[in-house]
């Protein structure tokens, strides 16, 4: 007959630590796939890139009266009709009086909306994406209607561009892309 051994001391330390590990990892990578949003950019080094993109590509900004007078700088924001009231609110708080005194805010929407837009504040429709187009930005995952941000400097290039599905809970961001440019 077998003689039954009980596993070490070590070995059930190593499984352990080992089963802790898994758990650990496991438990973090579930927590990244809940953050994807159908919103996000599919390639996320284009997600909120920050500023430390050495030499972004410039592009110049197409010629629109909603971008307010030449030489000044702009912050175009492209939303959903189910957000713009909550972009608009942020807008209306404290770190949008900031924006809109460094910068001309313009919201731009895929269909007419009913809310008025807070004071510096222009409200743009663009069913067809011709602006966003324009603007070079990115679709997102699930194909629809950006969800973003570009500024546009004095000199009417677009000096940032970005897909962020929470841009009226960063503009404190907004206001740090717009101080750079």
């Amino acid at each position: 007959m077998l003689k039954r051994t009980r596993p070490s001391r070590r070995t059930l330390r190593f499984a352990a630590v080992w089963a802790v590990s898994v758990a650990v990892l496991g438990a973090g990578l579930l927590t990244v796939r809940v953050g994807y949003s159908p919103l996000d950019d599919p390639d996320q080094a284009h997600q909120r890139p920050g500023f430390a993109d050495a030499n972004p590509p410039r592009s110049v900004a197409p010629r629109l009266t909603g971008l307010g007078p030449a030489g000044s700088r702009s912050v175009v924001f492209f939303t959903r009709p189910e957000r713009v009231a909550r972009l608009l609110d942020a807008l209306a708080g404290l770190d949008g009086r900031q924006l809109r005194r460094r910068a001309h805010v313009v919201v731009v929407q895929p269909v007419q909306g009913t809310r008025a837009a807070p004071a510096g504040v222009t409200l743009l429709v663009d069913p067809t994406s011709s602006l966003s187009r324009a603007l070079f930005m990115r679709t997102p995952r699930d194909l629809g209607y950006p969800v973003g941000y570009a500024v546009v400097g004095a000199d009417g290039t677009v000096r940032y561009r970005t897909e962020d599905p929470g841009q009226d809970r960063r503009l404190s961001e907004v206001l740090t892309a717009v101080s750079d440019t």
